[in-house]
Protein backbone atom coordinates (compact mmCIF):
# COMPACT_ATOMS: atom_id res chain seq x y z
CA UNK A 1 0.00 0.00 0.00
CA UNK A 2 2.80 2.51 0.86
CA UNK A 3 4.53 1.77 -2.34
CA UNK A 4 1.15 2.30 -3.98
CA UNK A 5 0.84 5.37 -2.60
CA UNK A 6 4.12 6.68 -3.45
CA UNK A 7 3.99 5.68 -7.31
CA UNK A 8 0.37 7.45 -7.47
CA UNK A 9 2.23 10.88 -6.00
CA UNK A 10 5.07 9.94 -7.98
CA UNK A 11 2.66 9.53 -11.38
CA UNK A 12 0.56 12.86 -10.51
CA UNK A 13 3.74 14.81 -10.08
CA UNK A 14 4.80 13.88 -14.03
CA UNK A 15 0.98 14.10 -14.95
CA UNK A 16 1.24 18.07 -13.94
CA UNK A 17 4.50 18.48 -16.03
CA UNK A 18 6.42 21.20 -14.79
CA UNK A 19 9.36 23.43 -10.70
CA UNK A 20 9.58 26.72 -9.57
CA UNK A 21 12.24 29.01 -9.82
CA UNK A 22 14.98 28.70 -6.90
CA UNK A 23 12.42 26.86 -5.04
CA UNK A 24 13.88 23.23 -3.31
CA UNK A 25 11.62 20.53 -1.48
CA UNK A 26 14.27 19.15 0.96
CA UNK A 27 13.08 16.41 3.08
CA UNK A 28 12.86 17.46 6.37
CA UNK A 29 16.14 17.22 8.80
CA UNK A 30 15.71 14.06 10.91
CA UNK A 31 13.68 15.27 14.24
CA UNK A 32 12.66 18.61 13.38
CA UNK A 33 9.41 19.77 11.80
CA UNK A 34 9.92 23.03 10.30
CA UNK A 35 12.72 24.44 8.07
CA UNK A 36 13.68 27.97 6.79
CA UNK A 37 16.08 27.77 3.31
CA UNK A 38 17.65 29.46 0.87
CA UNK A 39 18.62 28.46 -2.87
CA UNK A 40 20.35 30.00 -5.64
CA UNK A 41 18.95 28.54 -9.08
CA UNK A 42 19.41 28.66 -12.78
CA UNK A 43 17.88 27.34 -16.00
CA UNK A 44 17.01 27.46 -19.13
CA UNK A 45 14.16 27.66 -21.61
CA UNK A 46 13.14 24.75 -24.08
CA UNK A 47 10.56 26.72 -26.36
CA UNK A 48 12.82 30.84 -26.18
CA UNK A 49 16.32 31.56 -26.58
CA UNK A 50 16.31 32.48 -22.54
CA UNK A 51 18.20 31.77 -19.35
CA UNK A 52 18.02 32.73 -16.05
CA UNK A 53 19.63 33.01 -12.64
CA UNK A 54 17.46 33.32 -9.47
CA UNK A 55 17.20 33.31 -5.61
CA UNK A 56 15.32 32.60 -3.11
CA UNK A 57 14.23 31.75 0.32
CA UNK A 58 11.32 29.92 1.27
CA UNK A 59 9.44 27.71 4.69
CA UNK A 60 8.58 24.31 4.91
CA UNK A 61 6.18 22.13 7.37
CA UNK A 62 6.58 18.52 7.76
CA UNK A 63 2.89 17.35 8.22
CA UNK A 64 3.26 13.93 9.62
CA UNK A 65 6.00 11.82 9.16
CA UNK A 66 6.45 12.38 5.00
CA UNK A 67 4.33 15.15 3.47
CA UNK A 68 5.91 18.59 3.22
CA UNK A 69 4.14 21.68 2.84
CA UNK A 70 6.55 24.98 0.94
CA UNK A 71 5.43 28.55 0.88
CA UNK A 72 8.27 31.02 -0.65
CA UNK A 73 10.00 34.33 -2.52
CA UNK A 74 11.78 33.68 -5.85
CA UNK A 75 13.20 36.52 -7.39
CA UNK A 76 15.26 35.67 -10.77
CA UNK A 77 16.81 37.53 -13.69
CA UNK A 78 15.54 36.55 -17.33
CA UNK A 79 18.00 36.98 -20.02
CA UNK A 80 16.74 36.38 -22.91
CA UNK A 81 17.69 37.24 -26.81
CA UNK A 82 15.23 39.61 -28.13
CA UNK A 83 14.66 37.92 -32.25
CA UNK A 84 13.63 41.24 -33.81
CA UNK A 85 16.79 43.25 -32.44
CA UNK A 86 18.92 40.70 -32.20
CA UNK A 87 19.77 41.97 -28.57
CA UNK A 88 19.36 40.88 -25.20
CA UNK A 89 16.29 41.67 -22.79
CA UNK A 90 16.73 41.40 -19.36
CA UNK A 91 13.78 40.83 -16.99
CA UNK A 92 13.48 40.74 -13.26
CA UNK A 93 10.58 39.21 -11.29
CA UNK A 94 9.68 38.58 -7.66
CA UNK A 95 7.40 35.23 -7.71
CA UNK A 96 5.72 34.50 -4.74
CA UNK A 97 5.24 30.29 -4.52
CA UNK A 98 3.44 27.67 -2.57
CA UNK A 99 4.40 23.65 -2.85
CA UNK A 100 3.38 19.93 -1.78
CA UNK A 101 6.09 17.61 -1.58
CA UNK A 102 6.56 13.79 -0.12
CA UNK A 103 9.56 12.38 1.39
CA UNK A 104 10.50 9.32 -0.40
CA UNK A 105 13.37 8.60 1.61
CA UNK A 106 15.44 10.21 4.51
CA UNK A 107 17.48 12.13 1.91
CA UNK A 108 15.15 12.16 -1.80
CA UNK A 109 11.44 14.43 -1.48
CA UNK A 110 9.53 14.86 -5.23
CA UNK A 111 6.67 17.91 -5.20
CA UNK A 112 4.73 19.94 -7.29
CA UNK A 113 3.92 23.77 -6.71
CA UNK A 114 2.35 27.15 -8.24
CA UNK A 115 4.41 30.40 -8.24
CA UNK A 116 2.74 33.72 -9.78
CA UNK A 117 5.21 36.51 -11.33
CA UNK A 118 3.49 39.59 -9.14
CA UNK A 119 6.82 42.00 -9.28
CA UNK A 120 8.53 42.63 -12.68
CA UNK A 121 10.67 44.82 -14.75
CA UNK A 122 8.69 43.87 -18.17
CA UNK A 123 7.41 47.43 -18.86
CA UNK A 124 8.58 50.65 -20.81
CA UNK A 125 9.89 52.37 -17.41
CA UNK A 126 11.89 48.63 -16.46
CA UNK A 127 11.56 49.40 -13.09
CA UNK A 128 10.01 46.32 -11.11
CA UNK A 129 6.38 46.97 -10.75
CA UNK A 130 3.02 45.07 -9.42
CA UNK A 131 1.81 43.34 -12.23
CA UNK A 132 -1.37 41.36 -12.99
CA UNK A 133 0.01 39.84 -16.31
CA UNK A 134 2.61 38.00 -14.69
CA UNK A 135 2.84 34.59 -15.81
CA UNK A 136 1.30 31.73 -13.71
CA UNK A 137 3.54 28.63 -13.95
CA UNK A 138 3.33 25.45 -12.46
CA UNK A 139 6.25 22.48 -11.53
CA UNK A 140 7.59 19.33 -10.58
CA UNK A 141 10.46 18.95 -8.77
CA UNK A 142 12.75 16.24 -6.86
CA UNK A 143 14.99 17.37 -3.97
CA UNK A 144 18.17 15.31 -2.85
CA UNK A 145 20.00 16.29 0.94
CA UNK A 146 23.28 15.83 -0.09
CA UNK A 147 24.22 16.39 3.85
CA UNK A 148 22.77 16.98 7.13
CA UNK A 149 24.35 18.33 9.97
CA UNK A 150 22.25 18.69 12.87
CA UNK A 151 19.72 21.30 12.02
CA UNK A 152 21.65 22.13 8.85
CA UNK A 153 21.03 20.56 5.09
CA UNK A 154 22.31 20.82 2.02
CA UNK A 155 20.39 20.04 -0.98
CA UNK A 156 20.21 19.87 -4.72
CA UNK A 157 16.91 19.91 -6.53
CA UNK A 158 15.55 19.58 -10.37
CA UNK A 159 12.80 20.73 -11.84
CA UNK A 160 10.60 21.16 -15.04
CA UNK A 161 8.60 24.30 -15.17
CA UNK A 162 5.36 24.97 -17.68
CA UNK A 163 3.93 28.47 -17.86
CA UNK A 164 0.05 28.33 -18.22
CA UNK A 165 -0.74 32.08 -19.25
CA UNK A 166 2.56 32.27 -21.41
CA UNK A 167 3.22 28.81 -22.27
CA UNK A 168 6.57 28.11 -21.95
CA UNK A 169 8.93 25.54 -20.54
CA UNK A 170 12.28 25.41 -18.37
CA UNK A 171 14.61 22.92 -16.90
CA UNK A 172 15.56 24.50 -13.30
CA UNK A 173 18.60 23.33 -11.07
CA UNK A 174 19.02 24.96 -7.55
CA UNK A 175 21.52 24.69 -4.65
CA UNK A 176 20.02 24.81 -1.67
CA UNK A 177 20.65 25.61 2.31
CA UNK A 178 17.99 24.83 4.86
CA UNK A 179 18.02 25.25 8.94
CA UNK A 180 14.96 22.88 10.27
CA UNK A 181 14.05 23.83 14.41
Amino acid sequence: MKNLKILIFSSLCLLVASALHGQTMRPPNPGFKNTIGTALSTGAFFDKPAYFFGWSVDYAHVVGEKWILLGGLAYDQEHKTEVKAGEMKVIHTITPNVAVGYAVSRNLAFGFGIGKGMWDTDNSEKKMKFTTSGNLTIGVLASYVILFRGPHGIDVTAGLERGLITPETNGTFELGYGYSF
